[in-house]
């Protein structure tokens, strides 16, 4: 058995999107865990099934379970809805931090006005949450680039935890520009900003968008208008995959450090975009029962996809696939093969592999979840030289509001150099450089010689 201690997480959510996408996660991560809403062990729970539990939770002398989570906004709206919410008595409300003044869409505020009243305050609260763990491994962030707090105080928030915790994990979960749904006009420049100030202090970046998930709940999942927290649903589920084997044993685990080395070939190339399958509507059977060789399909089809990415339009760097249920090796195996020689192009600098992660546990879902159950499910994570082309098309997006000066004056007034647009621009086109030369292939490189 493995030593929970090992595995110790802290989860931070900023701003509206990150903390509603928390709420759902610590749902499913009760469920699973067999905790009941106040924070306790339920009695039917098997103790073989609660896991490592420590590792998202914190027990206190009651007994109790608190998650290691820390919830940000500027504004206080969505911060109230959980302590007013069903799963009020779980959180410490020390660890429910907001300001009465939001950031407006505005990468500025979070960053250098408003965001600056509570980063104390909010690293205060992580060094509390830090010294009630034997080891921590890491941390998670989850957040939107797109917004204001997401973008600015998601950014201010990882450059003081890169000071504070160099040498500790940092992964985010975030919410992508979409390229057809946007909230706020401001978008592109929020995401550029907020992805050149954080590039060189997140290790792995795992990318959804609201536009790829709003496809999977009409086509898959049999929802024509959803709503936000049934978007939110859908990205627990791709969480609960990538951090399953962090959290129970299984024939093959994978921990927070093979994440980082598996995935990342070079420092800068650290966007992921995750799959998951099946996705089949929760209203049409109790379980669904499928195969391996399937579920690899399904993970590269565009439809299972949680990022408008399409993964045929670059190369395959590396590549994970998380399981959850029985599957024999030979199945894995035949799908690995069959993803090899289909259409999917590969990098030639390095082997063709797939780090597999297995836990026999089948999926948990919600009381009224919209995922189907299965048998056998997995999520899969991939790296694949296809995301610069979504760096491209926010670049483009980011050109043609810049060459106007549009908007500018907001965030300047804010006391933002404008230097830093033109500044955060130069590192995405590196960037872009970066997936286009990982996209060359040795004998290319040869022949020009």
């Amino acid at each position: 058995m493995s030593n929970p201690a090992l595995n110790e997480i802290i989860s931070i959510h900023v701003g509206q999107a990150g903390t509603k996408i928390g709420e759902s996660c610590c749902k499913l991560f009760c469920v699973e865990h067999g905790i009941d809403k106040s924070g306790f062990i339920l009695n039917n729970h098997c103790t073989d099934r609660t896991g490592n539990i420590d590792t998202f939770f914190n027990v206190n002398s009651d007994s109790k379970y608190i998650p290691r989570s820390l919830f940000v906004d500027l504004d206080d709206g969505s911060i109230n809805e959980i302590m007013n919410g069903s799963l009020r008595r779980l959180f410490d409300p020390r660890y429910l931090i907001s300001n009465k003044e939001d950031a407006s869409n505005n990468f500025a505020r979070g960053y250098y006005t408003v965001g600056r009243k509570i980063i104390s305050n909010v690293m205060d609260s992580v060094q509390s949450l830090a010294e009630n763990c034997e080891n921590l491994s890491g941390f998670l962030i989850y957040n939107s680039i797109c917004g204001g707090t997401g973008s600015g105080f998601g950014s201010l928030l990882m450059q003081k935890l890169s000071k504070q915790y160099r040498k500790k994990t940092k992964m985010c979960f975030c919410v992508f520009p979409s390229n057809k749904l946007a909230s706020a006009v401001v978008e592109p420049y929020n995401s550029i900003l907020s992805t050149h100030a954080t590039l060189p202090h997140s290790d792995c970046n795992f990318l959804v968008d609201n536009e790829a998930i709003y496809g999977i709940c009409r086509n898959k999942l049999d929802l024509e208008k959803p709503s936000f927290f049934e978007l939110n649903m859908v990205i627990a589920h791709a969480v609960s995959f990538i951090t399953t084997s962090f959290r129970f044993d299984g024939s093959l685990n994978v921990n927070l450090n093979e994440f980082q080395t598996n995935l990342v070939p070079f420092p800068t190339v650290h966007f992921i975009a995750t799959a998951i399958s099946p996705l089949r509507s929760s209203s049409k059977s109790t379980y669904s029962n499928v195969g391996g060789q399937q579920i690899f399909q399904e993970c590269f089809d565009k439809g299972n996809q949680l990022l408008s990415c399409d993964i045929e339009k670059g190369k395959l760097m590396t590549a994970c696939i998380l399981f959850k249920g029985v599957v024999p090796m030979r199945d894995v195996n035949v799908g690995i093969e069959s993803i090899r020689h289909s259409k999917i192009e590969y990098v030639d600098w390095a082997p063709i592999t797939f780090k597999v992660g297995i836990n026999h546990r089948t999926m948990d879902c919600l009381p009224n979840d919209i995922v189907g159950r299965s048998l056998l499910s997995a999520g899969m994570v991939i790296n694949s030289t296809a995301m610069g082309k979504c760096w491209n098309k926010l670049n483009q997006k980011f050109d043609k509001l810049y060459s106007k000066k549009a908007f500018v004056h907001w965030y300047v007034g804010e006391g933002m150099e404008e230097g830093e647009f033109t500044e955060s621009r130069e590192n995405l086109a590196n960037l872009e450089r970066d997936y286009l030369e990982m996209s060359i292939d040795c004998n290319s490189e040869e022949d020009e010689y």
